[in-house]
């Protein structure tokens, strides 16, 4: 074995082309900043959406197909345009350029260049992902290890944990992607190395560990999905069966088997109690179902074009002091559903054309294990407002972008 090949097995960059070198290390400083540091994440989701703007003018550079470009950019562009409409009718200016209208255009951009890269680029991303995911992890249950007296308590409650970047939320959907694309890609492979398997099963492990109820179940679905997915497209249908079975036996067996998880099922089984039959609004639970309720009433107060950014909280605040005037004012909560947020903001036909675009993801996906990500997320996204949470969006979409090596007709080396 030469040099070159001992240096490329301890560097695999090396292996790459300067071109897929400078692409890989800044996917790797994003995912650095999606685990660490929200600062580093937003200037290299910048630099990278430059990147992709000034390749595409250079000769030679890799072309975007029209599927691509038609299914997951001009969907999103077109609800955007309902903020125009929308200042035109009111004959008021509103900022139409927002950081979250931005990211469903440019998230879109910068996973559609993750397929562009080789096979080698996209294995050595995975791995780097998952190893910085463990790091993060590591740093997250030695603090959960030292504090479990309060932690634990925390979890039980449903409150937030301290986590590296600060936005634990950001932390557990991380984790659940990166982990859910793990099980896809292990079951993918003929040869399963031992660091994926161990750091995805790890990673599983600490979502289960440091959530309490929306990442928990997405993980848990997602991979219920994955490993359905996979059997049906063997053709295994004893274990598919034996596996529908165990899905159907898990949540009891669980409920019943570990204290963690009866005390959070237990949790909001109280908080639905109360709130059906005490009237206690401010509890968790309750306060999202309130939020669904008011959010429909507001909607159809001004069904057609939605508020806009600005007015929305004017008469959200109204319909609480109307509707439900026992709701602590701290804990008037925007619409904890992704569509209800889109029809406030856009009206219905934007909330239909939100919808139409996950459609498309969907489509697009359908050959690939971003299939199972997609479905996750858009149950994700009627218990919760994702798209307009800057690092979920990126992890959903860069999650997408990597489950873009699945697909059968890509055309990477």
């Amino acid at each position: 074995m030469t040099r070159a090949d001992h240096l490329g097995g301890i560097f695999p960059f090396r292996s790459l082309s300067l071109r897929e070198q400078w692409w890989s290390i800044g996917f790797i400083l994003s995912f650095l900043g999606l685990a660490f540091s929200q600062a580093l994440f937003t200037i290299t989701l910048f630099g990278l959406s430059i990147a992709v703007v000034v390749e595409q003018l250079q000769k030679g550079a890799p072309v975007f197909s029209r599927k691509a470009i038609g299914l997951l950019i001009c969907p999103w562009l077109f609800v955007l345009v309902i903020p125009v409409i929308q200042c035109i009718v009111s004959s008021t200016w509103q900022p139409l350029a927002s950081t979250q209208r931005l990211h469903l255009v440019l998230l879109p951009l910068i996973s559609l260049r993750l397929f562009f890269l080789t096979k080698k680029a996209k294995e050595i991303l995975i791995d780097t992902a998952l190893l910085i995911c463990c790091v993060c992890a590591v740093i997250l249950l030695i603090v959960l290890v030292n504090d479990w007296s309060t932690v634990g308590q925390s979890i039980e409650e449903g409150k937030h944990l301290w986590v590296p970047n600060g936005h634990p939320k950001t932390t557990a959907i991380l984790f659940v992607t990166i982990g859910i694309l793990g099980v896809n890609y292990t079951l993918g492979q003929q040869k399963r190395p031992h660091f994926r398997i161990v750091s995805t099963v790890f990673l599983l492990c600490c979502v289960h560990a440091m959530t309490v109820r929306i990442a928990w179940g997405m993980l848990y679905v997602g991979v219920a999905f994955a490993l359905c997915r996979y059997f049906v497209k063997e053709r295994q249908w004893k274990p598919l069966l034996i596996g529908t079975l165990a899905l159907l036996t898990t949540p009891y067996l669980l409920y019943q088997s570990i204290p963690s998880v009866k005390k959070r099922i237990d949790y909001t089984l109280y908080d639905w109690s109360t709130f059906s039959q005490d009237g206690e609004a401010n509890t968790s639970d309750a306060l999202r179902i309130i939020s669904w309720d008011v959010g429909w009433k507001t909607v159809m107060k001004q069904r057609l074009l939605g508020y806009g950014g600005k007015s929305m909280d004017e008469e959200l605040a109204k319909q609480y002091a109307l509707h439900y005037p026992a709701v602590k004012k701290e804990n008037i909560l925007k619409p904890h559903n992704q569509f209800l947020f889109f029809a406030l903001e856009y009206g219905l036909p934007g909330a239909f054309f939100s919808l139409v675009a996950m459609g498309c993801l969907m489509w697009y996906f359908g050959r690939s294990t971003g299939i199972v990500l997609c479905l996750v997320f858009l149950l994700y996204c009627f218990i919760d407002s994702p798209m307009y949470r800057q690092m979920i969006n990126a992890t959903f979409w860069y999650g997408l972008g990597f489950s873009l090596m699945f697909v059968k007709e890509t055309h990477a080396s």
